[in-house]
């Protein structure tokens, strides 16, 4: 059954109190569209070798630009989640500090289920602090004894995983059952793209074969260079 925003926000706000449901509200949108983000470079760049050849020959610059963003702001935005609740004098929206907020037995679970959960998020944020939010001298130029390790795809899929469950457990303990983060195919995204692109190479090669078949039926030789090399 659909709930709308204003509907999940109270019975949050409910079983956890004013305080804490909102803020659970909160990180739980923010898992949320970070999962979006995710789902959406994978559609791109992670279903097959011919997606992959299919953006190189449409527009490889801009979808290799694309890739390297789109992969940099997950990896951020995961580091903001996980972060330390306090930082200096200011206060970070985390699921550490969801943790903090929670009383008793509950508390103690979420925090050990976090503590084995903290390394790849331990990797995401070396990597923020090293090369996305800040530039290291020393990684930029190659110096490093301690060079950064860049995560896979799977890594960071697991690593969204853990955060994902952290949030369920936060959800079970206030009886409001296993939180589930949707698909989110649909009209519209970059699936739908990725079938425009097709289509158009497909039509733009068939307009080609056919511009090349009648030169060579009326005699006027080969194609030029050029045109050759065209996409």
């Amino acid at each position: 059954m659909y709930r709308s925003p204003e509907e999940v926000e109270k019975q949050y706000n409910e079983k956890m109190g004013p305080e804490l449901g909102a803020q659970y509200n909160a990180v739980w949108q923010s898992v949320a569209w970070l999962t979006a983000k995710w789902e959406t470079f994978n559609e791109l760049y992670g279903v097959s070798p011919e997606q992959i050849t299919i953006l190189n020959r449409t527009a490889p610059v801009f979808f290799s630009v694309i890739q390297r963003v789109l992969f940099d702001d997950v990896l951020l935005h995961m580091s903001r989640l996980t972060d330390n609740p306090r930082i200096r004098q200011y206060d970070n929206l985390t699921i550490t500090r969801i943790t903090e907020m929670m009383p008793g037995e509950s508390k103690a679970a979420l925090a050990q289920q976090l503590e084995e959960a903290k390394e790849p998020f331990l990797r995401v944020r070396r990597i923020r602090d090293k090369r996305i939010a800040h530039a290291s001298p020393d990684h930029a130029l190659e110096r490093s004894a301690d060079p950064i390790e860049e995560l896979s795809r799977s890594e960071v899929r697991e690593a969204l995983e853990r955060l994902q469950k952290l949030l369920s457990s936060v959800s079970l303990a206030y009886g409001l059952g296993e939180t589930r983060f949707i698909s989110t195919h649909m009209m519209g995204g970059s699936r739908a793209l990725v079938r425009y692109l097709e289509a158009g190479r497909t039509a733009e090669d068939a307009r080609f074969a056919e511009r090349r078949k009648g030169r060579g039926a009326s005699g006027q030789g080969r194609a030029s260079p050029q045109e050759d090399n065209s996409p």
